[in-house]
């Protein structure tokens, strides 16, 4: 029987008016392939989207948007035998980016098409929010709220409220707890990192892999502007503001309630997080080099 694969279209994603369908029509036109669209709705209901994707029965779902179309389908083919894919098509990709899925519609259909099935880790906060990439605590969870709130999308919304969220900036104090040690920092921000970088292309986590079992903590104790116009140039953060503990759990308790972002979705504000990895529970196509 051919393969049935599934794509998660979210047309609000990003910056262009691409007819992703027609795209992705024309690619598989003549292969072996049954082909299913579900175009996400504004809002999303999150329910309808998990019973559709359990109910289609694909070998393949592929998540056609940014981060945060990523996270709903993961949380959707986890433990599951279908197999996540990845279609870039939101304002950062940092997902995307981290995995070497390209851009261009054509090369990560070939991706989808051919690539290697591989499994990666997740990490689950506080019992449901599901972490694939990269989630913090702090000035970044901040900055995501403004430019959410704010009326421009893509790198010049986010130059926007960028400036007014580092002059705005408040150091955390936060308690860790990681097995059996337990410590306490001021920090700008903490960072949950399943991953190594955002993006942006800066790297937060140097020692970042995505199925090694681990998780990494990385504390971000200032940032300057110029540390933040780095990050925005891709040159990455500079590692002597910066402590990594790697771990499989961790209990993270803030002095204050402070922002909250998980994969790119603002969350809110929280004063505890509670973060333990899920090693290897979903299957990812990925190139294959």
């Amino acid at each position: 029987m051919p393969d049935k694969i599934l794509f998660v279209i979210n047309k609000t994603s990003g910056e262009n008016n691409n007819d992703w369908q027609a795209g992705i029509e024309a690619y598989f036109k003549g292969k072996d392939v049954v082909l299913e669209f579900y175009h996400l709705p504004d809002p999303v209901d999150c329910n309808s989207l998990d019973q559709y994707i359990k109910d289609a029965k694909a070998d393949k779902v592929v998540a056609v948007g940014g981060d945060g179309t990523i996270s709903l389908v993961a949380k959707s083919v986890r433990g599951t035998p279908m197999i996540l894919g990845v279609i870039p098509a939101g304002s950062a990709n940092g997902m995307a980016k981290e995995l070497m899925i390209p851009t261009k519609l054509e090369d990560a259909l070939q991706i989808i098409d051919s690539g290697r099935q591989t499994y990666m880790d997740t990490i689950l906060l506080n019992d449901k929010h599901l972490c694939l990439h990269l989630s913090d605590v702090g000035i970044n969870a901040q900055l995501i709220k403004n430019f959410e709130e704010g009326d421009t999308r893509g790198k010049i919304g986010y130059l926007k409220v960028a400036w007014k969220t580092i002059i705005r900036r408040q150091a955390l104090e936060v308690t860790i707890k990681n097995d059996d040690k337990s410590f306490c920092r001021k920090a700008i921000m903490v960072v949950i990192a399943n991953a190594g970088k955002y993006g942006t292309g800066a790297v937060i986590n140097p020692e970042g892999e995505i199925d090694d079992g681990l998780f990494e903590i990385v504390i971000v104790k200032r940032l300057t502007l110029w540390g933040f116009l780095k990050i925005m140039l891709s040159l990455g953060f500079d590692n002597k503001n910066m402590e990594i503990h790697q771990t499989r759990s961790v209990n993270i308790l803030a002095k204050h309630r402070a922002h909250f972002q998980v994969d790119g979705e603002y969350i809110g504000k929280v004063d505890k997080i509670a973060a333990i990895i899920q090693p290897k529970n979903i299957r990812i196509m990925l190139p294959q080099a």
